[in-house]
């Protein structure tokens, strides 16, 4: 019983952390991701899902979006010059972009 008790209240505060984390605005305004790495390290840095202000994304190592799921709205998104990128998968979660959407010079990006 002890054991149940003590799986709930983890399980409690672990999904009552993610709402905490995911679904609220971004502390800073304005993002540049130039590395994979950057990417690949945004929920766990920054944990939360919208940023109401610029999000560019350039660099010549870019692969995938993957780790960009968790952002469900963005003010301001330029893509470009990602010559590896080749999907936009990561940003599925996306209801929108409210300003601009721009994305140019990312020769393997077949689809968007």
């Amino acid at each position: 019983m002890k054991n149940r008790r003590a799986l709930f209240c983890f399980w409690a505060c672990m999904s009552m952390s993610l709402v905490v984390l995911y679904g609220q605005p971004c502390q800073l305004n304005n993002f540049t991701f130039t590395t994979q790495s950057q990417i690949d390290n945004f929920p766990a840095t920054y944990g939360c899902s919208q940023i109401n202000g610029h999000l560019t994304i350039s660099g010549s190592d870019i692969t995938n979006l993957d780790s960009l799921i968790v952002l469900d709205s963005i003010s301001f998104l330029v893509i470009s010059n990602c010559p590896a990128l080749t999907s936009l998968r990561g940003l599925n979660n996306l209801r929108g972009v409210s300003n601009n959407l721009t994305i140019w010079n990312n020769p393997s990006l077949a689809h968007l």
